[in-house]
C-alpha cells in the first residue's frame, strides 16, 4: 500500500517489518520476542522509523545503521552499498563448487565498500588473511569500523586502491568483488530506495 521497494536485505513486507521492529528495539529474533510487551516509547520509536522508511524511501539498513550479511551484523550507512550479495552463501560454503584447492590463505575483497565480503570471509575462516581494497576513503572508513566490530584487525588490512593499481605484486588465492554496477541512467529508473546508495 505504501509503495516501498524491497531488496536491501529483505524481499517482502513481513521480513522487513520484523527487521524494523527488532532493529529499533535492539532485540534478537527468537521465541521470547513475540510475547514481549511494548511501552509507548517503543511504539513511538517504531513509528518514527516507519515514517522515515515510507516518507524518505530510505533503505531500512541505513535507518537502523546496521545490516545482516552472512550471519553477521555490519555497520551500515550511505558511505557504502547496503550489504547484499549471493556471495554470502559462497563464503559460508567454503567457496565450493568454484574453489576446490587447499584452504585459501589470502583473499582480496576488491571494491570492498563497508567490507562485508572480506570480513565475513575472515570470520568464517580463522586462518585467512584478507585485504579490503576500495578507491573511496569514506567506504574504507566504514570498513575499518566493521573490522573493529568483528575483531579481525590482526588478519584484515585496508588499502586505498583504484582497482588493482594499489595492489601491485600482491597475490591472492581468492578475489571477491561486488562493485556498484548500476549506471546512473539505469539507476534513475529504479525505485527511490536504490538512489540513497553511492553510485
Amino acid at each position: 500500500e505504501a509503495g516501498v521497494a524491497f531488496g536491501h536485505g529483505t524481499d517482502n513486507p513481513w521480513d522487513e517489518a520484523v527487521q524494523l521492529v527488532l532493529g529499533v528495539l535492539g532485540l534478537e529474533d527468537g521465541p521470547d520476542v513475540a510475547g514481549r510487551p511494548l511501552a509507548a516509547a517503543d511504539w513511538d520509536a517504531i513509528a518514527a522509523v516507519l515514517d522515515r522508511r515510507i516518507g524518505e524511501r530510505c533503505p531500512l539498513p541505513y535507518l537502523l545503521g546496521e545490516a545482516h550479511f552472512a550471519g553477521l551484523r555490519f555497520r551500515c550507512d550511505p558511505r557504502a552499498l547496503v550489504p547484499r550479495s549471493p556471495l554470502a552463501e559462497l563464503i559460508e560454503g567454503g567457496y565450493r563448487p568454484w574453489y576446490a584447492g587447499p584452504p585459501p590463505r589470502r583473499l582480496l575483497d576488491l571494491c570492498c565498500g563497508g567490507g562485508c565480503l572480506g570480513i565475513a570471509a575472515a570470520v568464517h575462516a580463522p586462518g585467512l588473511t584478507v585485504v579490503l581494497a576500495d578507491l573511496d576513503s569514506d567506504a574504507l572508513a566504514l570498513a575499518a569500523e566493521n573490522v573493529a566490530r568483528h575483531g579481525v584487525a590482526r588478519r584484515v588490512s585496508l588499502r586505498r586502491s583504484d582497482g588493482f593499481d594499489g595492489l601491485a605484486g600482491e597475490r591472492f588465492d581468492i578475489i571477491l568483488c561486488n562493485p556498484p554496477y548500476v549506471d546512473s541512467e539505469d539507476l534513475a529508473g529504479m525505485p527511490a530506495e536504490f538512489r540513497h546508495e553511492p553510485a
